[in-house]
């Protein structure tokens, strides 16, 4: 059965879709660290380098900031002096692999920052 979504709520952002209250899956990851910010930084470079390989996500920085994106997901990784935060908002389709996705950030952020 299809489902009658006009193209106009189907092809909203994934912003939009949560302002009018569609609720959509997202990954919430805050990490402690002890490292310069530059260590840090790279840190998340490693991070989004085997993250980008394994799931084809396009990546920017912007300051300390990197965003990521690719149909289906979207969001970003902040690094601050003692912290890295991972958000993201996840598409019905990755929503099923929410699970898988964030174990493969965790464990590659246990890597970089031991």
């Amino acid at each position: 059965m299809r489902l009658p979504f006009s193209a106009a709520w189907r092809d909203a952002p994934v912003s939009k879709l949560r302002r009018v209250g569609q609720l959509m899956p997202s990954i919430c990851i805050e990490r402690k660290h002890a490292l310069s910010s530059q260590k840090a930084r790279q840190a998340v470079d490693e991070v989004a380098a085997a993250i980008v390989a394994k799931f084809a996500i396009a990546t920017r920085w912007d300051d300390n900031v990197l965003s990521f994106s690719r149909t289906g997901v979207r969001g970003e990784i902040a690094v601050t002096p003692g912290l890295i935060a991972v958000n993201a908002e996840l598409g019905v389709m990755l929503g099923f692999m929410k699970a898988r996705i964030e174990q493969e950030i965790n464990s590659h952020l246990d890597k970089v920052l031991g």
